[in-house]
């Protein structure tokens, strides 16, 4: 059976040789009909003190801020960012103090980086259907992975993550990005979006999103999103008539995923 992992990773910064991976997301489906078959989820422990600002205040590190916190320092982040140099942290020493001051409370749900790309190198050997022979003539599979906007960014990220690690990433050097898949759609479909982001690329599909993050959620979003162009695009057949009852489907388990997340939260 052929499988699409989608992943999904949250940083502490935009440079993948300073900065690590804080959580990985993976979801895994089976084609031609997208069905969620296996799911992967895991926060990683980092040091703080290499992160940005900005990064963890817009990425599951939020999640063990009080709103309130998380909503005064966004509102000085977002005021002082325009004057601040590159490089220089945005907030003021006691925000950032402040800031890490839930470090502890993140990391009692954080497992070291070495057990986790183990046990997502598993998840991806576990779904792997692209087929490769070693040096020595003997088959593996390795995952084709697929996500929003990963050939820029995640996937780059992810293999450099395993390198550092001296681990194996068995995984497809080729991989489905639904930024492409927009963009192709946009130039030789005149797909009308306004914006390439997810939830945007999303709402014109009729993929109803909210500004709520949670790994898995967005994960389902992102599938959905990669049938609705895949098969609402590219092919005409009975599949295509079936993308906006996949789209539902997908898009009701990334609520369901979401309001999990809320849940574990409270």
């Amino acid at each position: 059976m052929d499988y699409l992992v989608f992943f999904d990773l949250e940083t502490s910064g935009l440079n993948p040789d300073e900065h690590a991976i804080i959580e990985v997301g993976a979801l895994a489906v089976s084609l031609p009909d997208f069905e969620v078959v296996d799911t992967f989820e895991a926060k990683v422990a980092f040091k703080i003190e290499n992160a940005e600002s900005g990064a963890l205040l817009m990425n599951s590190y939020a999640s063990v801020l009080p709103e309130e916190v998380h909503a005064a320092l966004r509102r000085e982040y977002d005021e002082r960012k325009a004057h601040t140099l590159k490089g220089e942290e945005v907030l003021s020493p006691e925000s950032r103090v402040l800031l890490e001051s839930y470090y502890p409370m993140y990391m009692k749900e954080a497992r070291g980086p070495r057990p986790v790309a183990r046990d997502l190198a598993a998840f991806f050997v576990r779904y792997g259907s692209v087929l490769k022979r070693s040096r020595h003539n003997k088959q593996y599979y390795v995952a084709r992975l697929a996500g929003h906007n990963i050939i820029r960014f995640d996937l780059p990220f992810l293999q450099n993550w395993f390198k550092r690690l001296g681990d194996f990433l068995p995984a497809d050097y080729f991989a489905v990005d639904t930024l492409q898949m927009a963009i192709t759609a946009h130039i030789f479909k005149n797909a009308g979006y306004d914006s390439f982001k997810l939830l945007h690329l999303c709402e014109y599909h009729g993929i109803i999103a909210t500004q709520e993050h949670a790994a898995l959620s967005d994960l389902y979003l992102t599938a959905a999103l990669a049938h609705a162009l895949a098969y609402g695009y590219i092919h005409d057949n009975e599949l295509s008539q079936n993308v906006e009852t996949q789209a539902e489907r997908l898009w009701e388990l990334a609520q369901t995923s979401l309001e999990s997340a809320s849940n574990e939260e409270a």
